[in-house]
């Protein structure tokens, strides 16, 4: 082990702060003088002002100094200066690879028009003269003055030498150029396949919109990245989220190969936080990993235990399934991915593995057909072969459930994924498919909360930003950073603060079957957690979101930031105001 010339000198000394040093060296520590908040396992709001870390776990939490003064002197001392101190927080969806290539594709999530898009992808192209497809993500017709979807011929107007593939904001639809439809073959013959549609013009051209699975007739024709390349993306992704407090991440529908490179991240003892990963249902190598199920690492850094079926698409691509036509498309009710007997056969091997079955779902009719397929494997009576807990199914986004559903939802103990800053992104456009007389289950934390259903909370990266402050932002208010709108979006949902935390901490963990180990800071359990900048008990509502993150510690080790960014001397111990 390395350990900068500041640690050695001040090995012997107490840490003036935190962050001057790793206290890798520390077998035992104490951090003081915080203001510290972690909910208990029965969901209890509990306040420390020292937290005593031994080797990866919690040792103790102190609320009076004489508590922990009569510590021996071979315990390390830190002033934490009055900083606040949280569990480290889970992201219980998100997309790792997809936040990676998002980063490294045309981004145009912040394109407010067509031209403005198309000006992007322009200038990313004259950049990348030589990248054999341009890939992107991140437009969303619903906020261009026009709302109507873009065409082929749009893109052809900036690059038609080579093939552009360009991903909807909710990774639900894709965009392509007439050269992309080439390579791949489509043409007024192609027909929609079962679960997707190939939007077409009056003459029956494809337009270049590619919705659901209709995508992978073009996706199947894009060279793969090399094994090596996505690893390192992995490692860079994950480390950006630790800079954001996150210390896990539940990632939601990877492939096999995505599955051994996190295996051989966390041999290597290189993943920077904890990963929970589903195995997607749609991989090609989905029935060759059942059999290798489950796959843990002892330190709970990688766990693979769960498979995710996608069943329907997205409100803004009008493909999330409904009981009713779209209120601004009339005829249109979305698009089921898998009818009920086709999901029950795909998953029927993961449930007889004991594997945790999570089904993305966003229309009503989508997670009535989630649930369904639930209590259809629950009749079948069969007995999981090795899982020692089977069960916690969950449903990914439960964005619009309705009420009728509610009580079944409950029954059968499933989970409700959420993910709180798709309410406040969506609300207009929801409004606008839905119509206001079938808002009752849309986005309804607290109707699902008060049915007895265990809520998780997660961001859906790269969909919606990672830092999870806006996603207890979004929770607590129901408004965007902007404050919009102003009397909160059908404010009867919103969630207090303490149960906001919750989504984020002790209910992800149960969702991962990790509440023995992790989501709180009680003894026994790793020692992940964050130090930020402001009180979140003590703020008004709107400053949640600003909340900036100082430190990240999993099991007792700081992973983010390398270097002390406040350039504060060793052994000095200074109260903060």
């Amino acid at each position: 082990m390395i350990i900068n010339k500041v640690c050695k000198y001040t090995l012997s000394l107490v840490c003036g702060w935190l962050l001057t040093c790793t206290l890798s060296y520390a077998s035992e520590w104490l951090i003081y003088n915080v203001q510290g908040y972690t909910l208990t396992t029965q969901n209890q709001l509990k306040t420390f002002s020292a937290l005593h870390v031994s080797d990866d776990k919690v040792k103790a939490t102190y609320q009076k100094a004489n508590q922990w003064q009569q510590l021996p002197a071979s315990v390390t001392r830190v002033n934490g200066q009055g900083y606040v101190v949280l569990p480290g927080l889970t992201d219980a969806h998100g997309h790792v690879l997809g936040l990676g290539y998002k980063k490294q594709n045309i981004d145009l999530t912040a394109s407010r028009s067509k031209h403005a898009a198309l000006q992007k992808i322009k200038q990313f192209a004259a950049e990348h003269p030589k990248q054999q497809w341009l890939i992107g993500r991140g437009w969303n017709q619903m906020r261009w003055q026009s709302q109507a979807y873009p065409q082929a011929k749009d893109l052809d107007l900036v690059i038609r030498d080579r093939p552009v593939w360009l991903r909807r904001v909710d990774g639900h639809a894709a965009w392509a150029n007439s050269k992309a439809m080439e390579i791949a073959g489509i043409d007024a013959n192609t027909p929609d396949p079962e679960g997707g549609q190939i939007l077409r013009n009056e003459k029956g051209k494809p337009t270049g919109i590619f919705i659901d699975r209709a995508m992978d007739l073009v996706r199947a024709h894009i060279p793969e990245a090399q094994p090596s390349d996505q690893q390192q993306l992995l490692k860079n992704t994950l480390l950006q989220l630790a800079k954001l407090g996150i210390t896990s991440v539940h990632d939601a529908g990877v492939s096999g190969e995505t599955l051994s490179l996190y295996q051989q991240l966390a041999q290597q003892h290189q993943l920077p936080i904890r990963v929970y990963a589903m195995l997607s249902a749609s991989s090609d190598d989905y029935l060759q990993w059942l059999p290798k199920a489950p796959i843990f690492t002892a330190d709970h850094m990688f766990t693979w235990r769960s498979i995710k079926l996608m069943l329907d698409g997205a409100l803004g691509s009008r493909g999330a399934a409904l009981y009713k036509d779209y209120a601004d498309a009339p005829e249109q009710q979305g698009l089921l991915q898998y009818s009920l007997e086709q999901a029950v056969k795909k998953v029927q091997l993961a449930y007889q593995q004991g594997l945790q079955i999570n089904t993305h779902a966003i229309g009503d009719r989508g997670n009535g057909t989630a649930i369904k397929l639930y209590q259809r494997l629950a009749k079948a009576n069969i007995k999981p072969l090795n899982a020692e807990q089977p069960g916690r199914h969950r449903i990914e986004h439960a964005q619009i459930v309705a009420p009728k559903d509610m009580d079944h939802f409950s029954q059968l103990h499933l989970i409700a994924s959420v993910q709180p800053t798709h309410a406040t992104s969506d609300r207009d456009m929801a409004e606008q498919r839905l119509g206001a007389d079938r808002l009752d289950g849309a986005y309804a934390w607290q109707r699902l909360k008060q049915h007895g259903i265990i809520l998780t909370g997660g961001s859906d990266f790269p969909v919606e930003p990672a830092n999870p402050f806006y996603g207890l932002h979004a929770a607590v208010t129901r408004q965007d950073r902007t404050l919009k709108p102003r009397a909160s979006w059908l404010p009867s949902q919103r969630l207090n603060r303490e149960d906001a935390l919750a989504l984020f901490t002790v209910n992800a963990a149960y969702a991962a079957f990790q509440e023995e180990v992790l989501g709180t800071l009680e003894p026994g359990k790793y020692a992940d957690f964050i130090i930020i900048d402001r009180d979140l008990f003590n703020i008004p509502d709107n400053s949640i979101w600003q909340t900036q993150v100082m430190a990240t510690f999993v099991a007792g080790k700081r992973v983010w930031p390398k270097q002390d960014p406040f350039q504060l001397k060793a052994g000095v111990s200074k109260q903060r105001n």
